[in-house]
């Protein structure tokens, strides 16, 4: 007898996204406090994740839900704005922004780097548009 699969097919969306971040289903099963199989049986859609469940994992991965449940179909350009804190998490506010290819490029390369190489590269780049301001000034 065939296994039946959830309505909701998004276990190729959670396994694309656990290992873009370079997570293994026992990791994330524990950061979810669920069992390995549990999760793998998420990913195989042999049993579909209750919403507290995909909040998490779009907070752990910093999407949106709607993104966590697309993922494949349809990229959802959002971005995230700012960091707001309730209780003892934080989580990301999103804001809608368009990115061209190039920007997508960019934010998965950043998204690789060490926090601290991000922060050097966000003051590199502060530089390098305060040197342009600065030389337009002078024109």
């Amino acid at each position: 007898m065939a296994k039946k699969k959830t309505d909701l097919d998004i276990g190729d969306s959670l396994r694309y996204i656990r290992k873009q971040n370079k997570f293994t289903q026992k990791e994330v099963s524990e950061y979810l406090n669920i069992a390995r199989q549990t999760y793998t049986n998420y990913e195989n859609n042999e049993r579909c994740p209750d919403l507290s469940i995909i909040y998490a994992l779009a907070c752990k991965y910093r999407i949106l839900i709607d993104q966590l449940l697309n993922y494949g179909r349809l990229s959802l350009p959002y971005i995230i704005q700012e960091e707001t804190t309730y209780g003892s998490d934080t989580h990301p506010v999103y804001e809608t922004a368009l990115l061209s290819g190039s920007e997508q490029v960019l934010v998965s390369l950043f998204r690789e780097l060490h926090p601290d190489q991000q922060k050097e590269l966000i003051e590199f780049v502060r530089f390098k548009l305060h040197e342009n301001n600065t030389g337009k000034e002078k024109n």
